[in-house]
């Protein structure tokens, strides 16, 4: 198993951007495990690892579908 790299992990979740996930991580504002992280490649696996951010912990968004009946001529 390769896991995730934390920044990505980051975006996954909702919580920055690549950038500021980057930046967030080498400021060390992020910890795994309760172990503060400064490498944005650090690999993340997401049923093993507890990623917090400011005390709060993350998880990756899950994505749902919206289903609509559009009748003929609707548009």
């Amino acid at each position: 198993m390769k896991g995730v790299r934390l920044s990505k992990y980051l975006v996954d979740c909702g919580v920055a951007t690549r950038r500021q996930a980057k930046k967030l991580i080498r400021q060390g504002r992020v910890k795994v495990n309760g172990q503060v992280v400064k490498d944005p490649d650090y690999r993340v696996f997401g049923d093993k690892d507890l990623v917090e951010y400011m005390g709060q912990v993350v998880a990756p968004i899950k994505g749902f579908y919206i289903a609509f009946y559009k009748p003929a001529g609707y548009l």
